[in-house]
């Protein structure tokens, strides 16, 4: 008895139509990283969760890496950086010129900022390092990045300002007052990029990192030095990210009618599990928590 013939192959099937429109989006990270102690005893797991965190962005500026050559390489090249490229090997990344904390601290970091597609370096537009704006010695000195990104071009500048304490505030205000008014004002600090709107031209300026400032300070500052050129802080008063429960890591930005016409920004703090806090005895991986600028571009 002959045996039947065999069932015809199922026709392959449609891939699952999309139910959501794609949304267009650049998620900007900043993280005070507190040496960038990637091979800490003990700290493996976190790192490697953290790195996740960092590849889920497309920007991530970190502040406080040690710029030791005996430290730097294997903290940072042959760690976070292998780390983010096993997850997406199409990271890049540009860092500042090393720089001290101030005259009495001759202790070396660097601010690097990271950065993978759709995010672009701004072809001809090299980064630079402020190592003075208007004659202020700026401590950590500020890395200044020209992206793009969507038809959105931005720079960004990773910025970390000496601490809030008694005796270092004179030096933070100086920096801060400096940083704030001088930015706006003079091309050569913001790689010549323009700053206000030219027709249909723009740019937007993100200042991103560890202010140690609150945010009522920050608008203060903008307010009292450059009134009405940058918009209010992006976190609030209750947007602490630090294990002492500051409020130091923030963004600042150009933001105008324009720019919210057609994009949407939105700040969120990523808090660690557990903070590092050496007085205390208490290890991990940063005394800070990431904070994460999304800019939404508005679909029509």
């Amino acid at each position: 008895q002959a045996s039947p013939p065999p069932e015809p192959p199922e026709p392959p099937r449609s891939p699952p139509r999309a139910v959501l429109a794609p949304a267009r989006k650049i998620r900007i990270l900043t993280f005070n990283a507190l040496k960038l102690r990637v091979d800490a005893p003990g700290l493996a797991a976190e790192w490697d969760e953290l790195a996740r965190v960092f590849n889920a962005c497309d920007v991530v500026a970190l502040q406080e890496v040690s710029a030791n050559v005996k430290l730097f390489q294997p903290r940072f090249l042959d760690g976070l950086l292998v780390k983010l490229r096993r997850l997406d090997a199409t990271w890049r990344y540009v860092r500042s010129e090393p720089s001290g904390a101030s005259a009495r601290d001759c202790s070396l970091e660097v601010h690097v900022v990271l950065y993978k597609p759709p995010v672009e370096l701004k072809s001809g537009v090299a980064p630079s390092t402020l190592a003075t704006v208007a004659g202020v010695a700026m401590g950590h000195a500020p890395l200044v990045v020209s992206l793009q990104a969507h038809g959105l071009e931005l720079n960004v500048a990773s910025v970390h300002l000496p601490p809030a304490s008694t005796a270092r505030r004179p030096e933070r205000d100086a920096q801060l007052r400096a940083l704030l008014k001088h930015y706006p004002l003079e091309a050569a600090l913001r790689n010549h990029r323009i700053f206000r709107r030219d027709g249909r031209r723009f740019v937007l300026h993100v200042l991103a990192g560890d202010f140690n400032a609150s945010p009522g300070e920050l608008r203060r500052f903008a307010e009292a030095v450059a009134p009405r050129t940058w918009t209010r802080s992006l976190l609030g008063d209750k947007g602490a990210a630090t294990a002492a429960k500051r409020g130091y890591d923030n963004f600042l930005a150009n933001f105008d009618d324009a720019f919210y016409a057609e994009w949407t920004p939105s700040v969120e703090v990523l808090r660690l599990a557990r903070h590092a806090n050496f007085a205390k005895g208490e290890e991990g991986v940063s005394d800070h928590s990431p904070v994460v600028l999304t800019l939404t571009r508005n679909e029509a």
